[in-house]
Order: structure tokens, then sequence, then C-alpha cells
């Protein structure tokens, strides 16, 4: 039979030179691509459009812009303040290098501002999911791009991804930054290692927990070199800006009421679960400090673990679920972390389904094995970790449940759970995540462009 006859009744396929089948032709990898892109686009421009961008209406990035321009106008940058119906008087409230950085707004138009800084966010989603997927799935690359899309647009169902968007926030660049240097900048060796922490870190405080993570992982000189990059930065902008720098660092960044409510729904950190508790009154000094120790002790325990085992999402996920938490206000809009941790869950249920079907005596035999029924339970765990993130996380549970947004003093326990299923579910990942075991870390050079941009 000539060797270009059909096999069971299939098309002939002609092999290369090389004894592979060919890959598609560029042009049609090209358009293949574009069409992903065009079909991403479109999705995430319509629900834009039908909601994403919903009642708030950027609302931070007008206050970014603002203040800009006030600044821009010889007055003292935080003196600036724009009302809002529920949270009172919001002003600029990160460290002077992040004006510093956003300084050029004051040059531009509104329309221009919003323009760039969604397509800048979009920008941001993909790059998040790209890195967090190349990280636990292996995806061939003719499938890569239209893989990332399609998962970029699903990525804003999840409320502070869509709240990102919303609100005009930065939360996704900081995770951008911070993902390169620990998924790619550090893991590899570069010089350039810990630079993506410390400038997080400098922008906006929080991700200064990432030193943290590189002190567990004994990234000494990337831990160094995060620390010194947000000095020189914080320095820079003493030097260029000495009265705002003085009173960002000695009044303003213990000012909790310059961000809004505490005892906010909104607010799922630690803090504001103690908060909504005590309320009206604040929780004391002692009592957060207590909260801080009693949940990071044990989760540097679970980051040092997943460190060892050479889950470096994983550790890198839990820290960012931790800094969270921690941080005394932590709107839903920062809890972008819940991104990589709902990507490390789906990878542990598809393969840990993966391996009941090849247990003689299907369901059966699961019950009878003792090994197999404890995996059936973890999985059954995960799944269920999975299953209520995505309720709490998909669903704006505070229009669900109608709790207040103000007069948060009479709150029944019933509402104050309502109003904190968040952070409880982070919590919860902090200690439950699933970690890969013992998987030895990939040095092989990487054909990715991102990592490739790292050499």
């Amino acid at each position: 039979m000539p060797e270009d006859s059909c096999r069971n009744g299939e098309p002939p396929i002609r092999e290369s030179a090389r004894g592979r089948t060919p890959a598609h032709p560029p042009l049609l990898r090209a358009w293949i691509g574009a069409l992903a892109l065009i079909a991403a686009a479109t999705g995430v421009l319509f629900a834009t459009h039908h909601g994403l961008s919903g009642p708030h209406d950027q609302f931070d990035l007008r206050i970014y812009f603002a203040a800009m321009h006030w600044w821009g106008d010889g007055n003292a940058l935080y003196a600036y303040g724009k009302y809002d119906p529920v949270m009172g008087i919001l002003g600029f409230t990160y460290p002077p290098f992040a004006a510093m950085l956003m300084s050029p707004m004051a040059l531009l138009g509104w329309r221009t501002v919003q323009v760039l800084t969604i397509a800048s966010i979009l920008a941001a989603a993909a790059v998040t999911v790209h890195l967090v997927l190349a990280e636990r799935f292996h995806i061939a690359r003719r499938r890569l791009l239209p893989v990332v899309a399609g998962v970029t647009v699903a990525s804003f169902l999840l409320l502070p991804i869509r709240q990102t968007l919303q609100f005009g926030q930065v939360n996704l660049f900081l995770a951008v930054l911070v993902l390169f240097d620990v998924l790619v900048l550090t893991r590899r060796g570069s010089r350039l290692a810990g630079v993506g922490v410390g400038l997080a870190m400098a922008i906006k405080i929080v991700p200064g927990i990432f030193l943290l993570y590189l002190v567990l992982a004994r990234q000494w000189r990337a831990a160094i070199t995060g620390a010194v990059t947000c000095a020189a930065a914080w320095l820079l902008t003493a030097v260029a800006m000495p009265g705002s720098s003085w009173e960002y660092f000695t009044s303003l960044l213990w000012d909790t009421r310059r961000v809004g409510i505490l005892a906010s729904p909104s607010n799922q950190s630690v803090d504001g679960l103690l908060a909504r508790i005590v309320a009206p009154d604040q929780p004391g000094k002692l009592l957060f400090l207590a909260a801080v120790l009693i949940v990071a002790l044990p989760a540097a325990q679970r980051i040092r673990a997943a460190v060892a085992s050479g889950d470096t999402l994983a550790a890198v996920t839990i820290t960012g679920l931790l800094g969270v938490l921690l941080s005394p206000v932590s709107w839903l809009h920062h809890c972008v972390w819940v991104l990589p941790a709902v990507v490390v869950i789906a990878h542990r249920v598809v393969t840990g389904a993966r391996r009941f079907p090849a247990i003689d005596g299907g369901v059966l035999g699961v019950l009878h094995d003792s090994a197999a029924r404890r995996a059936a339970l973890r999985l059954g765990g995960v799944i269920a970790l999975g299953l209520t993130g995505l309720a709490v996380f998909v669903t704006d549970t505070r229009d669900l449940l109608n709790l207040p947004m103000a007069n948060l003093a009479d709150l029944s326990a019933a509402e104050i759970l309502g109003c904190s299923l968040q952070v409880l579910w982070m919590l919860a990942a902090v200690f439950l995540l699933p970690v890969l075991p013992n998987r030895a870390p990939d040095r092989r050079p990487s054909t990715d462009p991102l990592a490739a941009a790292a050499r």
C-alpha cells in the first residue's frame, strides 16, 4: 500500500524532512493569534460596557489624576481630597515615589489617561495569567496565545480583577512586578533579581511581604537587592520631595482613617474583620498584633514548606494572600492573589482527577483502597476550597446579602460573617492551598519570551 494512502479512513499525514508532523504555517498561526486577541479584547470591552466599569467609574484613577493636577498646580500633594458619600474624604495615599511615577498624568487629559490605564490593566492581567499558567501547566506554544487570552477574559469574573479595572487601580501592575521578579529573574539568578519586589514595595509598601518570601527561600542577594531598591527609590523622592516625604512617613503612613472606614465590608484584612467584631470601637494595637502573629507564624511555615518542596508558585501565592490579610486595610481589589490561587487549585484538581480512572474497580476500588480513599478526600477538600473561592470572589456577596456599607456598629453575628467571607476564604487558602510534593526546580533554559528577557 502506498505510503500516502489513507489509514483507518483518515487523511494521509506527510512527514517533514526531520520525520515530524510540520507545525502550522507561520501565517496561519499569526491569524489564529490575531483572532484570539480580537476575541479577548472584544469580550473584555463588552463586559466592561455592561458592568465591568460598574458604578465605580475608575474612582481611584480619578483621585490619582486629580491629585497629580492639584500637585502640579503647586499645592501640597497630600492635601488633596475627593468626597465619597460612603467613605468620606479620600485623598492620595501612596508613598511619594508612586506620585513621581504618576506625575505625567498632570500633562495629559482625562480620556487619554483613562484609555492608557484600562489598556495597561488588560495587558497586566494577560501577563499575570501567562506567568502563572506557564508555571503550572505545560501548554503547547501554538495554543498558548488563545489559552492566555481566554483565561484572561475569564479572570475578570473575579471581583479583585474586575474591581481593579472598575477603580483604575494599580494592583495588577504590582503583581506583575513581583511575579516576573520571583518566577523569572530570581529563579535564573539574574543580577536584577529583587528589583521588582523593591519597586512594588516602593510604590505601595504592602508588597514588602515578598521580602519575607525571599528570606524564607534563602534568596539573600535578591532580598538585599529588593530592600536597597526600595530604599533608593524612597531616598530619591526624599531629595526631590522632602516635605511630602517627611509628612508621609512620619504621620500619614500610620493614619488608616485617610483610606476609608476600617470596618467596611470591602476591607478584607484581618484588621477589618476585627474592626467589624468590635465596632463601633477600633481594634487595639495589641489585639491586632496578636492576630498578626497567630496568622503570620504558621503561614511562614507553609511558605517555607512550599519553598522546600520546590513549588515556587504556591509559596508566592501564599505570601501574596498573607500580605493582603496582614495589611490594616485591604479592599477587595487588593486581593489579586486570588487569581494565582485559583490556578494552583485548578491544576491540583486536574492532576488529581487523572489518577482515579486508573484504579482498579472504579469508585468501589477507591472505597476499598485506603491510600486512594485518603487521596480522594484530599482532592475533595481542594475542590471545595476552589468552589467556595469562586462563590465568594465571583459574586458580590455584599449586594447579594444586602450588607450595609455604613452604620456598622450594630451588625449581627451573621452579618459580620457575611461581611467577612473573602477574608475567611483567604485565611483558609493560606493554610490549605495545595503544594506540589517534592517538585525539583526546573533549571533548563526557557524558550518563553518573558523568561528570555531576563537573560
